[in-house]
């Protein structure tokens, strides 16, 4: 026969393994897609019975993995914003107590410059009373009064001073509250930007091993089906190639040789 798919082919193992059972002998006809022999594993890295279906259960469970480090992602983007919202808030509230305190620093300013003239007054005052009372034209009394004026303005103004300094610190403190707020949200932001960037490196690794796993998953599969050796096309098994029960063989080797049910003769001529 001319054509390649119809003259006698022998039939190989994809894997190894153990020959188990025989479905055919020799002389039999069989079909396209019929069972020839069936192969028992011999590999340790596939001797699991449930090899397939606890492959599935990992693949669910790393899925479910992947889901939750993407959730926690999404929740750290949330935590991120409200932490944001936080600081700006906290921000301008030290911010209007730093315009309060400023604006205390400058009334006190005006209130310590008041105090000042009122202090200059009283001691004019104070010495015009004495040069008038060394003249005869004010009583003792009238300079005693005077005095405790000038010495009362003199409190006033160490007093006021004192104020002033107190709302001035005021101001020291609301700046470096300020300072303290961005510093503290700034490393909140980063903590859980960085918790952000974990789940996410997570959850590609976890989409990594998912993705691994399906690979063996679908692996394992074609392989569980390579256990069964059938024919190719429709023939007669004419001679089988290994024999026996429990007989193991290696990848690739001969089990039986087929005759083609439908072929086409060609005559081979020679001419002198």
């Amino acid at each position: 026969t001319l054509r390649p798919y119809q003259r006698p082919q022998t039939i190989h193992t994809a894997i190894p393994g153990r020959i188990e059972k025989w479905y055919v002998q020799e002389g039999d006809f069989v079909k396209k897609g019929d069972t020839i022999l069936y192969l028992s594993e011999i590999k340790e890295d596939y001797l699991d019975p449930n090899l397939i279906a606890n492959t599935d259960s990992q693949v669910k469970a790393k899925e479910n993995a992947a889901n939750s480090y993407e959730l926690k992602a999404k929740t750290l983007d949330l935590q991120i914003n409200a932490i944001e919202n936080e600081k700006q808030l906290k921000l301008k509230q030290a911010q209007n107590k730093l315009e309060q305190a400023h604006l205390k620093v400058k009334t006190e300013t005006a209130d310590l410059e008041a105090v000042k003239t009122q202090l200059t007054i009283a001691k004019t005052q104070y010495n015009r009373t004495i040069a008038l009372q060394k003249e005869g034209l004010k009583p003792m009394t009238a300079v005693e009064e005077k005095r405790v004026k000038w010495q009362e303005m003199q409190a006033k103004l160490v007093t006021q001073e004192n104020k002033l300094l107190s709302s001035q610190n005021d101001v020291l403190n609301a700046t470096m509250e300020i300072n303290r707020i961005q510093v503290e949200y700034n490393e909140k932001i980063a903590k859980a930007n960085g918790d952000k960037q974990t789940a996410l490196s997570s959850k590609f690794d976890t989409e990594a091993q998912v993705n691994k796993l399906k690979n063996q998953y679908t692996n394992y599969q074609i392989r569980s089906g390579l256990y069964y050796v059938t024919a190719p096309q429709d023939g007669y098994v004419n001679r089988a190639l290994q024999s026996g029960l429990g007989e193991t063989i290696k990848e690739g080797t001969s089990v039986v040789s087929i005759m083609p049910a439908n072929f086409e003769i060609a005559v081979e001529t020679y001419i002198n």
